[in-house]
């Protein structure tokens, strides 16, 4: 064999042995993705199946509190304009829980696409035994 041909050779094996890895590392990526579409989709149905009903009142809801409980000047007491301010006992509450919306949207897409993917990880990650081939079990 000439030098030539042996160069030509390797020169044609490295380029088989690139194309594989890089096709290679494109699985990868394709994996990589479809497993971080899953994840917001799985995050996605956690979120929306939360329900934020934890709710207090606060100054303007609570019972009451219409008049000025003494005038404003001449009594020694500190100025007040309700007795349900919240530094009062049975006042409202400052910056409270109230109900609210945290869904998130995921496309409709994505997450069928998403379904897709788990079902066929799934598929491979699944084996099967017919009749009496199972070891151990009969």
């Amino acid at each position: 064999m000439e030098p030539n041909t042996l160069k030509q050779a390797t020169n044609v094996r490295e380029e088989k042995s690139n194309a594989l890895s890089t096709l290679a590392s494109l699985e990868n990526e394709e994996k990589r993705k479809k497993i971080g579409l899953i994840h917001r989709a799985y995050l996605t149905q956690l979120q929306n199946a939360r329900v934020y009903t934890a709710s207090t009142k606060t100054k303007s809801e609570v019972r009451g509190g219409g008049r000025k409980p003494w005038r404003q000047k001449g009594t020694g007491n500190a100025r007040a304009g309700s007795i349900r301010s919240p530094l009062w006992v049975g006042g409202g509450v400052i910056f409270g829980p109230k109900p609210h919306s945290c869904s998130r949207k995921i496309n409709k897409k994505e997450r069928r696409l998403a379904i897709l993917a788990a079902l066929s990880f799934r598929k491979f990650n699944t084996f099967y035994y017919e009749g009496n081939s199972f070891p151990g079990f009969f």
